[in-house]
């Protein structure tokens, strides 16, 4: 298969999300019938139907509070322990309840004030990315704004620089398969002050458009500005504006904003780095995507929104969204697999054990955020830390699972003779977060994420990532499940059957390419400190050289003069 972005009609996965509340016996017979037909891979999702005998939506086990409390509370003295981190925040809701809101450490270390879920403000980064989705489809509702028109039709003078015939559109944008490079100058500002217009900002630094749009999904906080900039321009109101009237309010998030203001107030939570063997507060850093990642709010806020979410969009007596609407935030727009999460409008997807949730984490220096929905067991749940640790969350989610439902992985089926497969994808690497045509890519050399895969005598592979690895056997063609079940990665081909990308459901639905000997880290490494080399030799050997060119025509000048 060489299509990368697979675009799912919007009611193709109903067979999937929406499914009757039958008895085991008919789900067993009809769930295969179900996921062929949503051409998704019946194995793939068998341990929905193996889950210590029970089915997925059926009979779910009660979440007593002073149970869940006892499990939350074992769970994140270990992990904080452990990680070092200073302070947390934890919700959770279900049916309609907040059955757990509670704060764990220190918002801020040094004046000991605790984490109070109610009144404690986290930064949650990229869950912001989520709000800008709500705020999107309020006014595609309206009429105001259309998922699949060219978003340049709404942008009046200021154009997208598309190279490609296929427009870039809003339902592009929300499932980050615009095609964007990534962006990294302009992103941040030192002070409040300095932020800039979000119209100045999508404007200014607008990048490259590298991949036709709806072909390849590539993570861009620019295409979420840009998103929130037409929610901005549609409305006639400033983004930050718009959201607090229009789901803040409404939805009683009185300690949420967009303004970055108050970080340094004594509600706020300080974010930390630990480091040499003690925590360091980080500076105050403020954004320019504004609607990707400058939101802050209280676990309590955030509970009231799960809890639209999980009803409808209703809370209380206000509608935020129609029901119909959130089920088509939720449902698959653009996979790089056809058996892979992928992402929908806002939230991405992701299978723990068969089970399907939707969600979005967010990181930034000194903050990590989880917000998690399943939507069939009508359950969410919002944890923030202040800190950076994004196993935290991914841990987290594992063993609830297995703690409440009883989740235990299955069998593993591999499929036969597939040496020649693992020899075919064994390589390195790259994440592909970086820019591909800006001075900036040389930045990558610091920083990049490589991750090496070796093929295996029976077949498997092991994948060694930084500070980890992990042996996967292969359960379908190029597709790979790993030994405890954890994960799966699969490898995408070109039309010729070469193996050229990666892809991973790693925190979010990622891409790797395959690099070439030439584009790896060593090679690269020794070419700039080559280049480093001879430049700086340069400077020392031109004045040498100016030098001894001057006294030849001195001497010359001499003899002549003589």
């Amino acid at each position: 298969m060489t299509t990368w972005v697979k675009i799912v009609h919007l009611e193709s996965f109903k067979r999937l999300t929406n499914l009757p509340r039958a008895p085991r016996f008919l789900l067993t017979m009809v769930f295969p019938i179900l996921l062929s037909a949503s051409n998704l891979s019946a194995q793939r999702y068998t341990a929905m139907l193996d889950l210590s005998g029970r089915s997925a939506g059926a009979d779910h086990p009660r979440l007593r509070p002073s149970q869940l409390e006892a499990f939350v509370d074992s769970t994140f003295a270990q992990k904080m322990r452990r990680d070092h981190i200073p302070g947390a925040v934890f919700v959770l809701v279900k049916d309609g309840q907040i059955v757990l809101e509670k704060g764990y450490g220190f918002a801020d270390l040094e004046a000991r004030t605790s984490v109070e879920p109610r009144r404690t403000r986290f930064r949650v980064a990229s869950v912001s990315k989520l709000f800008t989705s709500v705020a999107v489809m309020q006014l595609v509702e309206q009429g105001k704004l259309d998922l699949d028109r060219d978003i340049d039709d709404y942008l009046g003078t200021f154009k997208i620089r598309n190279p490609y015939p296929n427009p870039i559109t809003l339902r592009n944008l929300l499932s980050h398969s615009g095609g964007f490079d990534q962006e990294f100058r302009g992103r941040h500002a030192a002070r409040r002050q300095d932020v800039l217009p979000l119209r100045e900002y999508v404007r200014r630094y607008q990048p490259d458009v590298i991949f036709p749009p709806g072909k390849f999904m590539r993570y861009s906080n620019y295409g979420i500005a840009l998103a929130g900039y037409l929610v901005e321009r549609t409305s006639g109101e400033p983004f930050a504006d718009y959201v607090k009237r229009h789901i803040f309010a409404p939805l009683k998030m009185a300690h949420s904003s967009f303004t970055q203001q108050g970080f340094d107030k004594a509600d706020f939570a300080r974010g930390y780095l630990y480091k040499d063997a003690r925590w360091k507060p980080v500076g105050t850093r403020y954004t320019n995507v504004v609607p990707g990642g400058a939101m802050a709010a209280t676990g309590h806020d955030i509970a009231n929104f799960l809890l639209a979410c999980l009803n409808g969009g209703r809370l209380g007596d206000t509608q935020v969204l129609e029901e119909k609407t959130l089920r088509q935030m939720w449902q698959r727009q653009a996979s790089v697999h056809p058996d892979m999460p992928g992402w929908c409008l806002g939230f991405y997807e992701r299978f723990t054990f068969g089970r399907r949730a939707v969600m979005h984490t967010g990181n930034t220096i000194g903050y990590t955020s989880v917000l998690y929905l399943l939507p069939e067991e009508h359950l969410g749940f919002f944890l923030a830390l202040n800190a950076n640790d994004t196993r935290f969350g991914d841990e987290f989610i594992r063993e609830f699972h297995a703690h409440y439902f009883g989740a235990r992985a299955r069998p593993i089926r591999p499929v036969p003779a597939t040496a020649r497969h693992a020899e075919a994808v064994q390589g390195t690497y790259r994440l592909n977060l970086y820019p591909l045509h800006r001075l900036e890519k040389f930045a990558n050399l610091q920083s990049s994420f490589e991750v090496r895969v070796e093929a295996e005598s029976d077949g498997a592979i092991t994948v060694r990532a930084p500070g980890q690895q992990r042996r996967y056997v292969e359960v379908g063609r190029l597709l790979y499940e790993s030994d405890g079940g954890e994960d799966f990665v699969a490898f995408h081909t070109d039309s010729k059957g070469h193996v050229t990308h990666m892809l991973v459901e790693w925190d979010k639905p990622f891409t790797l390419e395959r690099l070439a000997w030439y584009d790896k880290l060593p090679f690269q490494r020794l070419l700039r400190n080559g280049f480093l080399l001879f430049f700086a030799g340069s400077l020392f050997i031109l004045p040498l050289s100016l030098r001894r060119r001057k006294r030849a025509q001195l001497s010359k000048m001499w003899k002549v003069a003589l």
